[in-house]
């Protein structure tokens, strides 16, 4: 391949970008809808039940800040005068921000969530979520936990912290059931899970690619598509 300006590689703008920016935009919409039980956290069983949508802090604090960050670093600032410092994933400051104000990024008024179930993950304060969230509004929450251990891969070990996990899921099923009067669609469920398991091979397929030099996407761009599909539940096709 010839050189251009230096460069051996062929570039070219994403042909998907345009689809990703709908499903995105629709996402956003439908999960300030003032008309859903809102939830927060990142349990993809949430789907299952008819009137859920889930909320991240991550995506939509990073979306605010895209958006206006001069609006982003007031809702900090008003994370910061209650007490939660810049130690603080600065998504999660920017979010509970808009809650604090009570009002988006766009200005409409913030859509009170009606419980909380943070579940642990990677960043070990996202269980700070729920904890912020229930004191403001004092609403329910059911707090997801999940064990781990290092060392060698022990089998037994494994297979009853997965127990304990499942235990933790149907107890907050149970729970949600019994105080909103909502039934769990298992169907639905099952249909997520399908959806689920075909985004994660394809972010195998992708985690693959991006080990070339020249890596296909760059971090913006990987960082940009991620959350679809996996992060906001949504229906990658």
């Amino acid at each position: 391949m010839a050189k251009v300006n230096g460069q051996i590689w062929e570039t070219r703008p994403l042909e998907f970008w345009d689809k990703a920016q709908e499903l995105r935009a629709g996402w956003e919409q439908s999960a300030e809808s003032t008309e859903k039980v809102v939830g927060q956290g990142n349990a993809n069983w949430a789907d299952a039940f008819p009137a859920i949508t889930v909320i991240e802090d991550n995506p939509r604090g990073s979306t605010i800040a895209a958006k206006d960050m001069a609006f982003a670093r007031t809702a900090r600032l008003a994370s910061e005068v209650r007490g939660w410092g810049r130690e603080l994933c600065g998504y999660h400051g920017v979010l509970w921000g808009c809650q604090f104000l009570g009002r988006n990024q766009d200005g409409t008024p913030w859509n009170p969530r009606r419980f909380v179930s943070p579940q642990p993950a990677t960043c070990d304060q996202h269980t700070k979520r729920g904890i912020q969230c229930r004191d403001f509004e004092a609403v329910p929450q059911w707090q997801g936990d999940s064990a781990v251990y290092l060392g060698e891969n022990d089998f037994e070990r494994e297979a009853e912290m997965v127990n304990h996990r499942v235990y933790n899921e149907l107890r907050v099923i149970n729970d949600i059931e019994r105080i909103f009067g909502q039934k769990f669609d298992e169907d639905k469920m099952r249909e997520i899970l399908g959806i689920y398991n075909k985004v994660a091979e394809y972010r195998a397929e992708i985690f693959m690619l991006q080990m070339n030099t020249p890596a296909p996407l760059s971090a913006k761009d990987l960082y940009s598509f991620y959350t679809l599909g996996g992060r906001l539940k949504i229906d990658p096709v």
